[in-house]
């Protein structure tokens, strides 16, 4: 089995995300790409199923099968991890005494979720014997680790949108 996990900004992982057009469609051409070089089976991406992504477009397109590896809302607040999740990923930013952005940082429950995202990744599946992962940036490492203890015999590689010299992070993020 080889799983190949690509990490990207989630602003480009769907149609409607707040990026151009151009790496909109550079994003669409690299998972066709990959899907053919690599020969995938499966897409497993960190979205919801009601979202507008690339990679279920062109997951249909190929026909490859495609699902949503993200936990939803309503299992965040079973497990008690929600209120984490949504007010503790992002600490602010100050310049000047004034807030002027916010940056990510990691909270425990993460890794709840990335569990979730491997195991839903391992058995929606099936038998696939290649495999693509789309998270964003801030996992893939962390997912390549809990994928080597998974599936210890599992060939995994570990890639990001941020090597393409098309993709640039977001303004917010250059500045931080």
């Amino acid at each position: 089995m080889e799983i190949y996990i690509l990490g990207l900004d989630h602003e480009v992982q769907t149609y409607d995300g707040n990026c151009t057009v151009e790496k909109k469609n550079n994003f669409e051409m690299l998972l066709r790409e990959l899907v053919s070089e690599r020969r995938i089976e499966f897409i497993g991406d960190e979205t919801y199923p009601e979202r507008n992504a690339i990679s279920k477009f062109v997951a249909k397109s190929l026909q490859v099968d495609w699902e949503p590896i993200e936990m939803s809302v309503k299992a965040r607040e079973e497990l008690g991890i929600a209120d984490e999740q949504r007010t503790q990923r992002f600490k602010p930013i100050f310049e000047n005494n004034l807030i002027v952005g916010s940056e990510r940082v990691p909270v425990l429950s993460d890794g709840i979720r990335e569990e979730y995202m491997m195991w839903r990744t391992l058995t929606k599946a099936n038998a696939a014997q290649s495999i693509l992962v789309l998270c964003g940036m801030e996992h893939v490492d962390s997912l390549g680790e809990r994928f080597k203890k998974a599936a210890p015999l599992a060939k995994i590689t570990l890639d990001s949108l941020s090597k393409r010299d098309w993709y640039s992070l977001p303004d917010r993020e250059q500045e931080a």
